[in-house]
């Protein structure tokens, strides 16, 4: 058996307890009542990630698992938890809380350090704006848990270095990347893949869904052909990587009895027209493939410039049974999206979000399927264009 054949296993073992993620973030709300509601809303994301605790699987070689959420606990304090944390208010998919395609070309290049230091200079910039502040500290305090999480990962490897049925190499090797990263951005394409999938990871915990996994064969490139030119990982480790991520999108439906809908967009051509197919979209490919589960929804960006090459390769993966990766036209979408007055740069950088809903990556909001909040509109005219703060929808 492959290790990706191994882990599926382990991912289809039943989970004991009652998932509860909501647990976690009462924890930090019972400690914030006093605050301001984006405070107090941080610090129950912080104990969420730093509290819920670290799974690790013998066959993983990217850590982060939603295994964590499931909790044992009387049921008289779990309804009291629910009811503080719902008293908060809980943002979901009418009200732009998800599907949403992330700027991880940008986590990627900065890491956690670099994006507090983004924070912080944001800070000193609008000192004299305290609702700014406010929404700014809250920013710091979740990714100050995101650090703990992947703190709390590290710990976990280290301790499992020592356990019986773990590959010491193994849990090294996830050790060595999360200590890493919480020093400074990644410098290696592991680093970068676990990095990428600890903000996935952190969207799931808070209970965002369809979160896409963007162009990676974009913004992980840079990672992977210093590797490559390096000589310290070949094409086969590479694909394994990656399967050991995508095999664990296969987690919801084995223990929540749902599917996360992510959506993952491989090629296209850039603002000069070229062709952007390289190595690592062919090894995002056969990743998908090889995994064969529900879940990774993968997108190929084609257009007249494509080589027959990917083509064939994207058909025989279709010709598995599995369907994917859907094929969207470049030429189409980039002129729709520039003719509603997206620029060019942008429009050439689409991916696709969901069950396949083109998005500009980083910076077009989450849409809320046709759903529209009419009252509101009525707070912004009474209230000369400022909303007022509803907890009814987070």
């Amino acid at each position: 058996m492959t290790t990706t054949e191994r882990l599926k296993e382990e991912i289809e073992q039943k989970q004991e307890g009652i998932f509860a993620p909501y647990y976690f973030k009462y924890l930090g709300y019972r400690q914030s009542f006093l605050d301001p509601k984006p405070l107090a809303c941080a610090n129950a994301v912080y104990t969420l990630f730093s509290e819920s605790g670290a799974h690790i699987y013998r066959n993983d070689l990217i850590a982060g698992s939603i295994r964590t959420l499931w909790k044992v606990i009387e049921e008289k304090e779990l309804a009291y938890a629910k009811n503080v944390t719902e008293s908060y208010g809980e943002r979901d998919f009418p009200h732009n809380s998800d599907h949403f395609s992330p700027d991880y070309e940008r986590v990627v290049r900065n890491g956690i350090p670099g994006l507090m230091s983004e924070i912080e200079c944001s800070r000193t910039a609008h000192a004299d704006d305290r609702e700014s502040v406010v929404f700014l500290d809250a920013m710091k305090k979740t990714l100050l848990g995101l650090q703990e999480l992947i703190r709390n990962y590290a710990e976990e490897a280290a301790r499992l270095e020592t356990e019986d049925g773990y590959d010491l190499q193994k849990t090294r090797f996830i050790r060595d990347n999360c200590e890493a990263l919480l020093k400074g951005a990644p410098t290696n394409f592991a680093q970068g893949l676990q990095l990428v999938w600890f903000c996935h990871q952190s969207f799931v915990l808070e209970g965002k869904a369809a979160m896409a996994l963007g162009r990676m064969d974009q913004y992980l490139y840079p990672l992977y052909l210093k590797d490559r030119k390096s000589g310290v990982l070949d094409e086969e480790f590479a694909t394994e990587l990656l399967e050991n991520v995508f095999i664990k999108i296969y987690e919801h439906r084995t223990l929540r009895d749902i599917d996360d809908v992510v959506n993952i967009c491989i090629g296209g051509m850039n603002i000069r027209g070229e062709c952007e197919v390289n190595e690592l979209s062919y090894l995002i490919l056969k990743a998908v493939g090889r995994c064969n589960v529900p879940g990774p929804n993968l997108s190929a960006r084609v257009s007249s410039d494509t080589p027959d090459k990917f083509f064939d390769a994207c058909l025989q993966v279709v010709g598995t049974g599995l369907g994917y990766p859907a094929f969207m036209n470049d030429e189409v979408n980039i002129a729709a999206l520039s003719k509603y007055g997206y620029s060019f740069e942008d429009a050439c950088n689409y991916s696709m979000v969901g069950c396949i809903e083109n998005f500009i990556t980083g910076k077009q909001p989450p849409w809320t399927d046709g759903r529209f909040d009419t009252p509101r509109f009525f707070e912004y005219l009474f209230n000369r264009g400022r909303g007022i703060f509803h907890s009814s929808v987070g």
